[in-house]
């Protein structure tokens, strides 16, 4: 690849038009006109790398700041912060501020804070901050501030902060603080701060500060600070500091500063520790006593 000047440097913070040659542009000038600032010796170090590319046009590196920005490339790290960037490709890294972006793509790294971002992948890093995002695919990290998130994967992390998620899945991690999460899951994490969440399953761990919290489940360790909490199950630690607690249940930790608590269970440590209590303070008085 050769590089062209329009003019002679004279230091090497100039900035210059570079005309990019490697023989592979579409209207056959074998010529790629890029505008590029800062220090050029730098990018046309970057150019000369570049020596064997499948980017059409031209073994290209893109910085674009405003436009449209759209390839069948490999190993292409766009950096865009407006507009649309569309692409068929293997191992893309994305940074997209805005727009849309589309891509039936592999080990895929994406950065968008609003727009809509869909794929069929594997291996899926998407950062998202506003939007709507649906991908049946496995291995997915998906974080996402605001919006709707579906998905019917395995293996996947999710950190939503608002909207709605739903999801058939197995090992799901869930970070949502408002919203709704419902899942028919297991071995399942879910983080919510507010609104509902429902779910069958195993070994759930769930982070709620408020709002209503309802599963059959084994192994719960819910954190509920205000709100309503109820569950048919077993071996389950349960902090809420505020609000109504009732469950049916076997081996159960309860740490509640203020409210009512209710259980029919077969293990009450509240009863037990209160009666162990009482006789020590008969032993107590009996002693002063005498």
């Amino acid at each position: 690849m050769k590089v062209q000047q329009r003019r002679k440097l004279s230091r090497p913070g100039d900035k210059v038009k570079l005309v990019l040659t490697d023989g592979h542009s579409r209207d056959g000038s074998n010529r790629c006109t890029r505008l590029v600032s800062g220090e050029i010796p730098a990018h046309a170090d970057l150019w000369r790398q570049r020596k064997a590319s499948r980017v059409d046009p031209c073994g290209v590196v893109r910085i674009q700041l405003a436009g449209v920005s759209r390839a069948n490339s490999y190993d292409v790290v766009r950096i865009q912060s407006a507009g649309v960037s569309r692409a068929n490709s293997y191992d893309v890294v994305r940074i997209q501020s805005a727009g849309v972006s589309r891509a039936n793509s592999y080990d895929v790294v994406r950065i968008q804070s609003a727009g809509v971002s869909r794929t069929n992948s594997y291996d899926v890093v998407r950062i998202e901050s506003a939007g709507v995002s649906r991908a049946n695919s496995y291995d997915v990290v998906r974080i996402q501030s605001a919006g709707v998130s579906r998905a019917n994967s395995y293996d996947v992390v999710r950190i939503q902060s608002a909207g709605v998620f739903r999801a058939n899945s197995y090992d799901v991690v869930r970070i949502q603080s408002a919203g709704v999460s419902r899942a028919n899951s297991y071995d399942v994490v879910r983080i919510q701060s507010a609104g509902v969440s429902r779910a069958n399953s195993y070994d759930v761990v769930r982070i709620e500060s408020a709002g209503v919290s309802r599963d059959n489940s084994y192994d719960v360790v819910r954190i509920q600070s205000a709100g309503v909490s109820r569950a048919n199950s077993y071996d389950v630690v349960r902090i809420q500091s505020a609000g109504v607690f009732r469950a049916n249940s076997y081996d159960v930790v309860r740490i509640q500063s203020a409210g009512v608590s209710r259980a029919n269970s077969c293990v009450w440590l509240g009863f037990i520790v209160r009666e162990y209590c009482r006789t020590i303070l008969q032993s107590f008085n009996k002693a002063q006593l005498k």
